[in-house]
């Protein structure tokens, strides 16, 4: 029996793994995936690019993240890692990454849309929402009140919802946030929008 565990122990092990993520520039990398290999373990890099995962010594991480080439190194028993990621030169297409997956504008199955910068100068915009009036089917803005600088309601593709609220899901530069985050934006601060 002692000579079973011991060789558990040296297959198996499993020791904490902690590491950094940087790009070539030496800059931290917000959120990259860290999973070990075969499995559906895994982590997110955090504020500034540190991860920390339970791993066999003898296993393998894959680190991607979009933008990206992926990297697979393998544990080799250490308990740090540091991760240099490199820009994928070759992305000709436009990522888009949605709740359950990630793909290219041209690959996903579901309706995309942009409204970029060129787009958004045309009338007079009070609020970010005020640039997409019009400009996308399947979406409808409306004001909440009287006042100009009231702000406004968006309705993607219907207006009813059986178990949750009306309102969409906003994604502002990876940050959750909620229409007033969205209204109280300047205009001018937005590069572009993507409704999906």
């Amino acid at each position: 029996m002692l000579m079973i565990l011991s060789v558990s122990a040296q297959t198996g092990s499993t020791i904490n793994v902690r590491g950094t993520v940087k790009d070539v520039a030496g800059e931290p990398i917000i959120g990259a995936s860290i999973l070990l290999q075969g499995t559906t373990s895994g982590v997110v890099t955090d504020y500034d690019g540190n991860f920390s995962i339970q791993a066999p010594g003898n296993g393998t991480l894959v680190i991607s993240y979009v933008g990206y080439i992926t990297q697979t190194i393998a544990i080799q028993n250490r308990n740090s890692i540091e991760v240099i990621l490199q820009e994928d030169m070759e992305l000709l297409d436009e990522v888009v990454v949605i709740g359950y997956a990630t793909g290219s504008t041209r690959t996903i199955s579901g309706a995309v849309e942009k409204v970029g910068r060129e787009d958004m100068n045309a009338g007079v915009i009070v609020n970010p929402l005020d640039a997409l009036k019009g400009k996308v089917a399947g979406v409808n803005i409306q004001k909440t009140g009287g006042d100009p600088t009231a702000g406004s309601a968006i309705r993607i593709r219907g207006t009813t919802s059986l178990s949750g609220g009306n309102d969409p899901l906003v994604v502002i530069d990876g940050v959750f946030g909620d229409l007033a985050l969205l209204n109280a934006l300047s205009p001018s601060d937005i590069e572009s929008f993507t409704i999906l």
